[in-house]
């Protein structure tokens, strides 16, 4: 029994590396500052103008996800802890999950509750260029210093690369 233990703990550590790796891989071609400014153009799904949350001296959180994504599904609610944190912005944005009502549908059937960007074309995604979903990127308060990431997000994860980026 002790073998079995220690041979899935080693294939679990395995696992958990090569996806951090092939994570960074994905994330390093992501455009985080040269497309920034097309966010500031963008309103929410509930109307919120985005201009003024964004340019506000706190780090942001921005995380792209789809409803039609099953680890998106899982991080659901490691989003609406981080949308909790008042001393963090957050701003995702639903790729190719409908229209707007589909999307309040479909985060009222999660207990979701967290700014949304309908990019029902995948334009915003396109300008970033994301390609693996979820990715996240956490912008510096001054929004020069950045990390990209591209999958499943824990909250340890989100405090840990919060911490790096103030």
């Amino acid at each position: 029994m002790k073998k079995y233990i220690k041979e899935a703990t080693i294939l679990a550590l395995i696992v958990l590396v090569v996806t951090n790796i092939i994570g960074f891989y994905k994330a390093s071609s992501i455009k985080a500052k040269s497309s920034f400014n097309i966010l500031l153009e963008q309103k929410s799904i509930d109307g919120t103008n985005l201009k003024t949350l964004l340019l506000q001296n706190k780090p942001l959180v921005l995380n792209f996800w789809g409803s039609w994504c099953p680890v998106c599904n899982q991080e659901i609610s490691t989003i609406n802890k981080i949308a909790k944190d008042k001393s963090t912005i957050l701003v995702t944005v639903a790729v190719n999950s409908g229209e707007d009502k589909d999307i309040k549908a479909f985060m009222q059937s999660k207990n979701a509750n967290f700014l949304v960007i309908n990019d029902n074309s995948g334009a915003i995604a396109k300008s970033f260029n994301i390609t693996t979903y979820p990715t996240t990127i956490f912008y510096s308060p001054n929004r020069e210093k950045t990390i990209k990431d591209s999958g499943y997000l824990s909250y340890m994860g989100y405090l840990a690369r919060k911490k790096i980026v103030e």
